[in-house]
């Protein structure tokens, strides 16, 4: 990693090389998997590789010891080969069952492994020993080549001393000598190959414009939604032939899955109108004709059952925030719940998948413990009952969809906070997880065919930059930060510094700019994530979210140089702060509940107290200090924005007005009005709300992309914004044989 960084290297790097050629000859598989070079030197600079955890008997010691080979800072590695191999040879000795005198290392080598391989006898041996299916090596395996990789490191850092120049290339040599004299998967003994374990993509759409898609039980027909002019429309195109047709045409919808049919004559479509949180299904003749509504109140795509006569889907209630995993006969009668989950535990709403068998139903469930996590969980179709399918856990599960002979299923998921959406394949039913995709782009669905030897899923990646300038003359914003994607928060302090959140290595940190570019320093980088700055009225403070402790609190730091640390919150699911207008108080929005509440805080710490707990979110203070503004549930589906008094109570008033998801309000100096984040026919733009007059005024012209996250000036003259686009597209993956 250092070398791409264009810095100086040293032994540190050889290391790092010799944990990737361990990784890939214990798995079969390089660290980092990729179609391209430059997504492999995406993942090397910002993604750990894959774990280990597959293989059931590669000891634990050896996971760790490559783990930390590969470690991307340099400081956290091995710091010598001699202490590597001094841990190798640690490790072999403990397996061999031995605390005090060791063997001869030549004695080891003549007994155990000659040069070329390991003895035929130790393989044969190894072979005849009943073995789980699907793993690669043994203990014997591992005794006998831990004792060889040992002893070839001891034997080179014996041949290398007294070379200056030598040092640097001892890892390659170390490498170049396992790679002659041991392999750990042996003639004859390489497991039988499951779907996608060796893979093939190409994109079926360049335009970037994908909403969501699936393809057709016998993988010749794809159905998808693409935006168009700032609307969306249903198409469906033959795989052989990439021409597409209009099936139902653009209209003011956000559509949230489509469905094949069992036969593949009809398409049964989930989707919302205009700025509804409220989704419905629809069904759809093919080759094309009107939707008619079969159902009210779905808010994920369905799953047929295998003989296609019912399906399943979730729903949820967002006033009571109470999950609901339904079923239905295929004409929308007859639906009943059969799992409820409630109390801040959650279905994935972005689809489940109804077994082969019919007799049960399996679907991402999340809950709130130190962060959201996510498992899958099956539930019996005739009485609810829940099982974990397997141990594996994620940050967050999307969509799954089972193999036909329920060996498996795939899973579109992400395993930490911030980490791209992944296709992974799960044993069923033992839940192990492997992953298919290795990208640094994201993986948002899964479709399957009946065959089990296609994918389409949709792919997803930011591109974005930070420009400044005059709020009311897009014409002379400047660019200021290339390449940033999409940021986590961006404010701009009343001492001239920009501060914004993106990914530094694995982790999102906070970095400060200049509104002209110059002097960015990255503050008090984390091993975990630090998002969602926002400055105290002084300049002085920087109150931010993190889950530096495992789980997600309120913190500040000094802005100048972001030391004197101090935790303000100690609870969980505590995000997006903001300080009051006279510094005293740090308001955020508490996510572990039920629902999403507003509490505050003294910016010295201290109990938290509740300001209200309907549905509330993202809240900011005015300049004032009377108020506070919030995102906000207005009424059943609805989101809008939400006036309350600063020191609590019901709202003032609730302005029914458009504002893109995930984005914050921001109050005007004089305390009148509020601007707000809308778009039109794809473009957004910053808009200002008048709050005495009712009325409404576009401030930004721009006439293309998206803002992912804007600042005004202190003055508010000047606007600081992240824009750029999430380019959305549809890859079809195949297994290869």
């Amino acid at each position: 990693p250092e070398h791409l960084r264009e810095r100086p290297v040293d032994e540190r790097a050889d290391i790092w090389s010799f944990g990737v050629v361990l990784h890939e000859m214990i798995t079969g598989v390089t660290p980092f998997e990729a179609r391209t070079r430059n997504e492999v030197v995406a993942l090397i600079l910002r993604r750990q590789p894959a774990k280990l955890r597959f293989l059931d008997d590669v000891p634990p010691e050896f996971q760790q010891l490559v783990a930390k080979a590969l470690r991307k800072n340099r400081s956290q590695r091995y710091q010598t080969v001699s202490e590597m191999a001094a841990e190798l040879k640690r490790l072999r000795l403990e397996l061999l069952g031995e605390t005090s005198a060791e063997p001869s290392p030549m004695a080891d080598q003549n007994a155990a492994v000659p040069r070329r391989s390991l003895t035929k006898t130790s393989l044969e041996s190894a072979t005849r020993h009943k073995r789980k299916p699907q793993t690669y090596a043994s203990s014997d395996i591992w005794k006998s080549a831990l004792t060889y990789i040992s002893y070839t490191a001891e034997q080179l850092l014996s041949e290398i001393k007294g070379h200056p120049k030598a040092t640097v290339f001892a890892g390659v040599a170390v490498v170049f000598a396992i790679l002659i004299g041991w392999r750990v998967i042996p003639p004859g003994r390489i497991p039988v190959a499951m779907p996608f374990q060796a893979i093939k993509m190409r994109p079926l759409t360049n335009a970037g414009q994908s909403v969501c898609a699936v393809i057709s039980p016998d993988g010749k027909l794809f159905a998808h939604v693409e935006k168009k002019d700032g609307m969306q429309e249903l198409l469906t195109t033959n795989v052989a032939n990439s021409g597409p047709s209009v099936v139902v045409p653009a209209g003011d919808y956000a559509y949230r899955g489509i469905t094949f049919s069992r036969d593949g004559n009809y398409l049964y479509v989930t989707r919302s109108v205009g700025n509804s949180d409220v989704g419905a299904l629809y069904q759809v003749s093919l080759p094309g004709g009107s939707p008619r509504k079969l159902l009210d109140n779905v808010d994920s795509p369905i799953s047929f059952s295998p003989t296609g006569g019912r399906f399943a889907f979730v729903r949820w209630n967002r006033a009571i925030g109470e999950y609901y995993l339904m079923i239905a006969n295929v004409d929308g009668t007859e639906e009943r719940p059969i799992a409820t989950r409630r109390d801040g535990k959650t279905f994935s709403i972005y689809g489940c998948g109804w077994s082969p068998d019919e007799k049960s139903i399996v679907c991402g469930a999340g809950w709130w413990d130190h962060l959201i996590h996510m498992n899958l969980v099956e539930v019996e179709v005739e009485n609810g009952n829940e099982k974990p399918v397997g141990g594996e856990q994620w940050y967050f599960v999307l969509q799954v969809a089972w193999l036909q002979d329920k060996s498996a299923l795939i899973v579109s998921a992400k395993d930490q906070p911030l980490s791209p959406y992944q296709l992974w394949r799960v044993s069923y039913p033992q839940g192990k997880a492997e992953r298919i995709t290795t990208d640094v782009t994201e993986y948002q669905s899964v479709s399957l065919t009946q065959d089990a030897n296609t994918i389409v899923s949709i792919q997803s990646r930011f591109v974005g930059t930070i420009s400044t300038g005059p709020g009311d003359d897009v014409q002379n914003f400047r660019e200021i930060k290339s390449s940033v994607g999409r940021v986590y928060g961006l404010d701009w302090t009343s001492q001239g510094r920009i501060f914004f959140s993106s990914m530094v290595g694995n982790n999102m940190n906070i970095s400060a700019i200049n509104p002209d570019g110059s002097d960015q320093a990255t503050l008090n980088v984390s091993a975990k994530d630090d998002y969602s700055p926002a400055s105290s009225p002084d300049g002085r403070l920087v109150v931010f979210s993190s889950n530096r402790t495992g789980s997600l609190n309120i913190w500040r730091m000094n802005a100048s140089d972001g030391g004197d640390l101090k935790q303000l919150t100690f609870g969980d699911g505590n995000a997006h702060p903001t300080c009051s207008a006279d510094g005293q108080w740090v308001l955020y929005e508490n996510q572990s509940g039920p629902t999403m509440s507003i509490w505050k805080v003294s910016i010295d710490g201290g109990d938290p107290v509740k300001i209200i707990d309907h549905n509330a979110w993202m809240p900011v203070v005015s300049p004032d200090n009377q108020f506070v503004a919030c995102r906000y549930d207005v009424e059943a589906g609805q989101q809008g924005i939400a006036i309350l008094p600063f020191q609590g109570g019901p709202p003032v008033k609730l302005l029914r007005i458009p504002i893109r998801e995930r984005q914050r309000i921001q109050w005007s100096a004089d305390s009148r009005s509020l601007s707000y984040v809308d778009s039109k026919n794809g473009v957004y733009n910053i808009w200002n709300y008048e709050i005495a007059s009712d009325s409404r005024k576009q401030l930004t012209h721009f006439k293309s992309d998206q803002i992912f996250a804007y600042a005004w000036s202190p003055d508010h003259k000047q606007l600081a914004c992240d824009r750029g686009a999430e380019l959305r597209d549809l890859m079809i993956i195949n297994t290869e044989k």
